[in-house]
């Protein structure tokens, strides 16, 4: 019973699938789109950014090695701020 309906299904949905698949392979290369609108400025990523934990280089929009450095150090000083903070008992 269970090749039965197995060979159904492969009946039923077999033939469409390949017909589908052929079209598509008919049906030629995508064609390329090009785009034309431009990106605003405002939501780009700037090459460098100045900070109070010193200038952050994102060349190519992606942040180099040592600016990678200075942000997690800057975190882990923040959290370990924030757990001395949180440990005090109020006066």
């Amino acid at each position: 019973m269970a090749t039965v309906s197995a060979g159904l299904r492969a009946g039923l949905y077999g033939a469409p699938l390949a017909l589908i698949c052929l079209v598509a392979l008919a049906s030629g290369p995508a064609i390329a789109e090009t785009v034309t609108t431009p990106i605003p400025q405002s939501i780009t990523t700037p090459a460098s950014v100045e900070t109070g934990i010193g200038t952050l280089q994102f060349p190519k929009g992606v942040p180099t090695a040592d600016t990678a450095q200075k942000v997690y150090d800057q975190l882990d000083l923040q959290r370990g701020v924030s757990s001395f903070l949180d440990g005090l008992r109020g006066v």
